[in-house]
């Protein structure tokens, strides 16, 4: 049973499809990606079912030693069923970002502001105050403002991944996590913050969506050092509708 999602995707990018044990096959009957909640893996190799004519996997049981849950299933049971089938997995390749790029980067005052469409008319301040009194993020077509924890760091780690299509959640490893929309010209995004602190990255023009994830915080306001070891991570992919800005995940100091 095919559902009508599913799609051959060969070696091209990652996406999802469907729900847990929709599967896309190649014409040879090879099993070569699923979807669900783990979605956007891709698989090498046949998949090789007890029941003649049935390919298919679904992600259940225990975790593997790369973090992939997964045990054999044919394609025509439905999710929450008992597999009744045995088979051999094929090779799970994650899924890994087209480009990445780190460096170290200045925060100051608590804040940082990517910018992809800079203009006389942008109101930083007015979105500034609406990150403070909000969840800590604001957006507009102008760009992205995020209040760190940390008062300062003058040597963080920022990390910008350019992804085909949106990357799995993994919050979890995360101590604050924000979404939004990001609107990119000129091939630049620029990060910013106060203080003179400016670093411009290389994005082809567009509209993302944006996961913006921090980690490492020991203390609201001063932490104690102008380097307390925090860093940021930014993922991208392009996401042509409106994204709303949210809070995925809140740190909180230990009491």
């Amino acid at each position: 049973m095919k559902h009508p999602e599913a799609s051959v995707l060969g070696a091209g990018p990652f996406r999802e499809i469907g729900q847990p044990c929709v599967t896309a096959e190649s014409p040879d009957g090879d099993l070569i990606a699923v979807g669900g909640s783990l979605g956007r893996l891709q698989w090498h190799g046949c998949a090789v079912s007890a029941v003649p004519g049935r390919i298919g996997w679904r992600y259940t049981g225990p975790t593997t030693s790369d973090g992939v849950r997964g045990r054999a299933a044919t394609s025509g049971v439905r999710a929450g069923d008992d597999a009744n089938t045995t088979g051999t997995m094929p090779y799970v390749s994650r899924p890994a970002p087209r480009r990445a790029e780190e460096r170290a980067v200045r925060l100051d005052y608590g804040q940082f502001c990517l910018c992809g469409n800079p203009s006389p008319d942008a109101d930083y301040m007015t979105l500034l105050e609406q990150a403070i009194n909000g969840s800590g993020i604001a957006a507009d077509d102008h760009g992205v403002i995020v209040i760190s924890p940390h008062q300062n760091n003058v040597e963080m780690p920022f990390r910008l991944e350019l992804w085909e299509a949106r990357p799995l959640d993994d919050s979890e490893d995360w101590e604050e996590a924000f979404e939004a929309g990001l609107r990119v010209v000129d091939d630049v995004l620029r990060y910013l913050s106060p203080t003179d602190a400016v670093a411009d990255f290389e994005v082809p023009s567009g509209r993302y969506g944006a996961r913006i994830s921090g980690r490492g915080f020991v203390n609201r306001g001063w932490p104690g050092s102008i380097t307390p070891g925090d860093r940021w991570r930014v993922q991208l992919w392009p996401y042509a509708g409106y994204m709303p800005v949210r809070r995925l995940k809140e740190w909180r100091p230990p009491l």
